[in-house]
């Protein structure tokens, strides 16, 4: 199938059977597309016989375009409400968690050593204190 029957096709799909020079000349050259234009012919045919002539009212349209639109506010707080049990499980899991957990114990000798420490300079004790060595 080359570029050209592949437009010609979708040209005959969106036209609904409206015959154009272009395609005519196409269709008489091309049995392919041809044959793909009297299958979807017979297509139509048969669908547009299937639902027996009936259409709907003047206000479908309408209907069913407000039925689409959805207010996100809307959407949002069903989402959040569906979620609140899981984040509160969640949440009190978590805190189970950390009380239970047993702090580890902090080492106060190296805060008095440091505050022990002969050197009034920030800067050196801000050194001594990174590299692990007195001032």
């Amino acid at each position: 199938m080359t570029a050209n029957c592949r437009k010609v096709r979708e040209q005959l799909l969106r036209e609904h059977g409206r015959a154009l020079a272009e395609l005519e000349t196409h269709l008489a050259g091309c049995a392919d597309c041809e044959q793909f234009a009297s299958r979807l012919d017979g297509l139509r045919a048969a669908l547009h016989d299937h639902h027996a002539r009936v259409e709907p009212d003047a206000g479908f349209a309408a209907r069913v375009s407000v039925r689409l639109v959805r207010d996100p506010a809307a959407d949002l707080g069903w989402v959040a409400a569906r979620l609140l049990p899981v984040t509160l499980v969640l949440l009190g899991l978590m805190a189970w968690i950390a009380f239970q957990t047993p702090l580890p114990a902090v080492e106060v000798v190296e805060v008095v050593e440091a505050a022990e420490s002969e050197s009034e300079d920030l800067l050196s004790w801000v050194i001594a204190d990174s590299s692990g060595e007195t001032p």
